[in-house]
């Protein structure tokens, strides 16, 4: 797969190109494939599924829509920090000899590898949430103190509502692949120690019967 590169010398934090030939080089040719994989969508209607019953057949129904979003706010920031921890402790926690071994493995030019998916994986999984509080903000503008079930099925609330509990639920997924991805990633770390403690563990001795009779 085809990837802009993007030199890490030269990257200007207001230069907005950057972003776009990230969507462009990195999102787009991951778009169906891994963002939004089939697997990923129904867990994400999984969860959100069980969330708008209970907000049609309980009193969360009255609850209004400003409170509701102010809960998005926090679970997306929370889920945000996360996600740059991981982020980190990916990049610090193999080691430099490591995570160089790692970036360059089975990898060909122009090509991606396991780890730099990883890499991909937990910055998109930050951007989700990041969406996840731009819509909790843009439903407390939006609901105000309205209540959260709508009046009337068909309406812009009823959908405003489908779009953010499939998103939470969305974001509550990719937020347990990058917990599951940083397990692995720390299973791979301690299994190639065990192996390379085994390597330089010195071969046993042991004494001949002849030895053993001239003792």
């Amino acid at each position: 797969m085809e990837n802009e590169s993007i030199d890490p010398r030269t990257v200007d934090l207001h230069d907005y190109n950057q972003l776009l030939r990230f969507f462009r080089g990195q999102v787009a040719p991951r778009l169906l494939n891994d963002c939004f994989h089939w697997k990923s969508l129904l867990a994400s209607i999984a969860i959100a599924l069980p969330l708008l019953l209970a907000i049609g057949f309980s009193p969360a129904d009255s609850m209004p829509v400003q409170d509701a979003a102010s809960l998005g706010m926090s679970f997306g920031a929370v889920s945000f920090g996360a996600c740059l921890t991981v982020a980190i402790l990916t990049i610090g926690l193999p080691g430099a000899e490591r995570a160089r071994r790692w970036a360059n493995k089975d990898r060909k030019l122009g090509s991606s590898n396991a780890y730099t998916e990883l890499l991909f994986n937990i910055t998109w999984s930050a951007l989700v949430q990041l969406g996840l509080i731009f819509l909790a903000v843009a439903s407390a503008a939006i609901g105000g103190a309205a209540g959260l079930a709508p009046a009337e099925l068909l309406s812009w609330h009823s959908a405003i509502l489908l779009v953010c509990t499939f998103w939470f639920g969305y974001s509550l997924v990719e937020l347990l692949h990058v917990l599951l991805a940083l397990s692995q990633m720390g299973v791979v770390i301690v299994s190639e120690e065990r192996r390379m403690a085994g390597r330089n563990r010195p071969a046993p001795t042991s004494q001949g019967p002849s030895e053993e009779q001239g003792e």
